[in-house]
C-alpha cells in the first residue's frame, strides 16, 4: 500500500518484510517517531479509499499530533503503547456504536490484567478514559463509517502509559496521570513486546465476539470494570467552542446499555459529556 505509506512516513526511508503473525492482522507499520497522528492519517486514508484492507496495525514509539478526544493533546512518550488499528468488517453489527467503544475498553483493561501484579487493578473512567487507582494510564478513540448497521471501516487508536507518565496540567477531568511502572514492584519486568501481542490478541478476540453478535459479553466486562457507577459525579457538556453547561450531578446507579449514565435525582440519562469525580 504506497499510498498509506507515504502518508505514514512522510520523507522517512521505510524497510519492508514479512513476519508469520495471527490471520486477524495482515500489515504492520511500525515507526520510531510518527510524523503526525496516525490515528487522523489512517481515518483520513479510509475515507479516500473505502477499499483499503481489514486487519492494519500501525506502531509508534513516539511522535507527533497525537490526541485524545476533542484533539486534547496527548503525549507520546518512548517506553509507552502508541497503536492505531483498520478493521474493515463490511456487515452488519448489532450495536456498533456502542460495541467498537467498548470493545477497546475491555481490551486494555484485560491487557493490563495480564501484567503481573496489575489483575483487577484497571477500570472504565466513561466514556474513554482508563484508571487505575484514580489516575489516567490509557485512553482511546473510535472512528466508524457505515451505512445503517453495515460497517464498512472501524479505526481505533489506543495509548497505554507503560513506562512513563506524561506530565500533565491537573484538570477537574484527569486529577492526574499515571504508568503500569508506577504500580507493580519495581523488579518486575515490563516487556512492550508482550503487552503489545497481548493487546493485539485481545482486540482480536473481541472483535470476533462483536461479528458473532455477541456484544452484550464485552457490555458486562465494560460494566462491571466501570469506575463511575456507585461515584458521586458531575457532568457537563463537551462542545467544540461555546460555554460548557452543566448537565447532571447525582450518584451514578447505573450504565445503560448504549453507555447512557443514570444519576439519581436527574429524570433523564446523559449520553454524553465530560465527568468530574465529585466524591
Amino acid at each position: 500500500m504506497p499510498a498509506l505509506m507515504d502518508r505514514l512516513f512522510a520523507e522517512q526511508t521505510v524497510y519492508r518484510n514479512t513476519a508469520a503473525s495471527s490471520e486477524d492482522w495482515t500489515h504492520a507499520f511500525l515507526v520510531s517517531e510518527a510524523p503526525s497522528s496516525q490515528f487522523d492519517v489512517l481515518v483520513k486514508f479510509t475515507q479516500s479509499h473505502p477499499e483499503v484492507t481489514d486487519g492494519i496495525i500501525c506502531l509508534a514509539g513516539t511522535g507527533y499530533g497525537f490526541h485524545g478526544q476533542r484533539k486534547r493533546h496527548w503525549t507520546a512518550l518512548e517506553g509507552n503503547v502508541h497503536l492505531t488499528a483498520h478493521l474493515a468488517p463490511r456487515k452488519k453489527i448489532e450495536r456498533f456504536g456502542v460495541g467498537f467503544p467498548v470493545l477497546a475498553a475491555v481490551s486494555i483493561v484485560e491487557t493490563i490484567d495480564s501484567i503481573s501484579g496489575m489483575e483487577g487493578k484497571a477500570g472504565v473512567k466513561w466514556v474513554n478514559d482508563v484508571f487505575c487507582e484514580g489516575a489516567k494510564v490509557a485512553g482511546f478513540l473510535v472512528h466508524t463509517a457505515s451505512i445503517e448497521e453495515t460497517v464498512a471501516s472501524v479505526v481505533l487508536g489506543v495509548g497505554l502509559n507503560v513506562e512513563k507518565k506524561p506530565d500533565l496540567l491537573a484538570d477537574p477531568y484527569v486529577p492526574k496521570a499515571g504508568a503500569i511502572r508506577e504500580f507493580i514492584a519495581e523488579d518486575t519486568p515490563l516487556r512492550q513486546k508482550k503487552i503489545l501481542s497481548t493487546m493485539l490478541d485481545r482486540l482480536s478476540r473481541n472483535y470476533h465476539l462483536l461479528l458473532e453478535g455477541q456484544w452484550s459479553r464485552l457490555f458486562n466486562v465494560y460494566r462491571k470494570r466501570s469506575v463511575v457507577v456507585g461515584r458521586e459525579v458531575r457532568i457537563l457538556s463537551d462542545p467544540e467552542d461555546g460555554q460548557q453547561e452543566e448537565l447532571g450531578s447525582g450518584r451514578v446507579f447505573a450504565i445503560g446499555e448504549n453507555l447512557e449514565l443514570w444519576l439519581d435525582g436527574v429524570e433523564k440519562p446523559i449520553k454524553k459529556g465530560r465527568l468530574i469525580f465529585c466524591d
